[in-house]
């Protein structure tokens, strides 16, 4: 894990060296040349006794350690235990998110749309069908009149229409208010995205610096525990007052204190990604994320004009508002088009049997009528008598008179409604009122992106600033905090001297970890303002 100040474990070498110095000067003065009365040597024996416990006391103190617990395994992972890494955790958030899932589904819905309003140009085609009986008396068209008893009727036939509602404006409006309405869907659904990977990156962001915080405290806690031994052993040899041991005790707590407010943190973040990602809070997981390097340099300086212009062009949400309003535009001119007439082309063909048709019919080509002419003598025709000759007959049966029977025909309309309670113009009024509203929705989105990455470039730029601020406030803080060590050791100053100085490096060190974090984020803040935000892209 990198470290903004003192390397892991510096705290706990710098407390051995000044424990051996103090140990070295203790023994050379209490084994130094005894005076001649007898309590001196008493006072000397006594004294090289202390010596030697405080020696062997340092020694077991200034052993090796184990050490410390990796960052992020404060859940240590088991059978049980799900490892989740940066790029699974986006998958699983692209998977579960319910936002996206309803982005998801209203593309669906506007592609649907799309489709409907496309067929709205091919024609209605119906084939229709009927079976039906007729009691009492009726009309038969085989009989030539009326008939009394009952009388079975089919029929079938297929119809088909093409309607170009205001001469096809509507139908052409329609269908490009429908691909409208589906492009700002698709955009919709690309940013919403963007937005998830974003909230997983944040999460991320946020659990890796409270893990850093998290080690910084664990290792003050330690630094401090190991002045307390320290002090504790001038307080039994009588080099401290009391009070001190008091104080560096009350030092103790404030950092075990501050550890626990350190795991709460991460226990937090933790719980905030879970969340993100709708994971079952019941089962145990570890996050595993890069690392940020510890001198992070800041990318070429960013043009805030640029980055602008940039967001006007890529920012997904303000070219989803663009297509709102070239919907809103295509909703008008369907409106208005309920002005012009409807051109109706329609087309019918189909036949149909009745019980009262003949059992039998005749023959096509018999049946033919002869004309004999008598002449005069002066060849003038005075008698014209016909010959009649029986036809043949044949049986039909139901599919003969459905075959005689088929026919069809075409026709065109045209349809003005003249007057229909002023619905026409309270549906253009009210396409005119959303394409205003859809177009101030637009200025306002530009105005927010606009606000949004300026206040992402200001942030980058204080960002950068405080990398270089903080890093002089741990080497000052460090600086600080070994002096008032060695002035304590040396007596010269106090324990509360003493943990100010503690206190202000942890300080510093927590601030420098935040300020680096701070820095990647902003670096990704710009980006997600800009409209550029890869979601394949890695963390750090």
């Amino acid at each position: 894990m990198p470290w903004s100040g003192t390397p892991p474990g510096a705290s706990f070498i710098t407390s051995t060296f000044l424990i051996d110095d103090v140990r070295f000067s203790m023994m050379a003065r209490l084994l130094s040349p005894a005076t001649s009365n007898e309590p001196a040597r008493s006072h000397a024996f006594g004294g090289l006794t202390v010596a030697l416990l405080l020696v062997l006391a340092t020694t077991v103190v200034a052993a090796p350690r184990a050490t410390a617990q990796p960052v992020g395994s404060d859940t240590p992972a088991g059978a049980d235990t799900t490892v989740i890494s940066f790029d699974q955790a986006v998958n699983i958030a692209l998977d579960q998110n319910t936002s996206l899932k309803r982005a998801s589904n209203e593309v669906r819905r506007a592609e649907t749309n799309v489709w409907a309003e496309r067929m709205d140009w091919a024609p209605n085609a119906t084939l229709s069908s009927g079976l039906s009986r007729n009691f009492g008396r009726s009309f038969s068209q085989e009989e030539g009149g009326i008939v009394d008893q009952s009388t079975d009727f089919f029929r079938v036939d297929v119809s088909g229409s093409v309607s170009l509602r205001g001469l096809g404006v509507e139908n052409y409006a329609s269908m490009k208010n429908a691909e409208w309405q589906a492009t700002s869907s698709e955009l919709s659904l690309e940013r919403t995205r963007q937005d998830v990977v974003f909230q997983v990156m944040n999460r991320y962001i946020a659990l890796v610096e409270n893990r850093e915080i998290l080690v910084v405290q664990r290792e003050e806690l330690e630094a401090r525990q190991q002045q307390l031994r320290q002090i504790e052993e001038f307080v039994d040899a009588g080099s401290r007052p009391v009070s001190a041991l008091y104080e560096q005790q009350a030092a103790v707590a404030e950092a075990e204190s501050n550890v626990l407010a350190a795991e709460r943190d991460v226990q937090l973040s933790e719980t905030r990604l879970i969340q993100v990602l709708r994971l079952d809070p019941m089962e145990a997981y570890r996050f595993d994320a890069p690392e940020v390097a510890e001198n992070v340099e800041p990318e070429a300086a960013y043009d805030l004009t640029a980055l602008i212009t940039q967001a006007f062009d890529q920012r997904l949400d303000l070219r989803a508002d663009r297509a709102g309003v070239q919907a809103a535009e295509s909703s008008v001119s369907s409106a208005r088009s309920q002005y012009l007439p409807t051109l109706t082309f329609s087309a019918d063909y189909g036949t149909n049997w009745s019980s009262t048709a003949p059992d039998f019919q005749p023959v096509p080509g018999t049946g033919q009528t002869q004309e004999l002419g008598f002449l005069t003598q002066q060849g003038v025709v005075v008698d014209q008598p016909v010959q009649v000759v029986d036809p043949d007959f044949q049986a039909v049966d139901f599919y003969d008179i459905l075959d005689q029977r088929r026919g069809g025909s075409i026709g065109v309309s045209l349809r003005f409604p003249l007057f229909d309670g002023l619905r026409r113009e309270q549906q253009v009024e009210e396409a005119q009122v959303q394409r205003l509203n859809a177009q101030y929705q637009l200025e306002d989105q530009r105005q927010q992106v606009a606000l949004e990455v300026r206040e992402a470039y200001l942030n980058y730029q204080t960002a950068v600033k405080q990398l270089d601020v903080t890093e002089k406030q741990v080497r000052a803080a460090r600086q600080a905090r070994e002096a008032a060590q060695e002035r304590y050791n040396l007596g010269a100053a106090s324990i509360v001297e003493l943990t100010n100085a503690n206190r202000n490096f942890v300080q510093a060190a927590s601030q420098r970890i935040r300020a680096r974090y701070n820095f990647v984020f902003q670096q990704k803040l710009i980006a997600y303002y800009v409209g550029n935000l890869n979601p394949s892209e890695s963390l750090f």
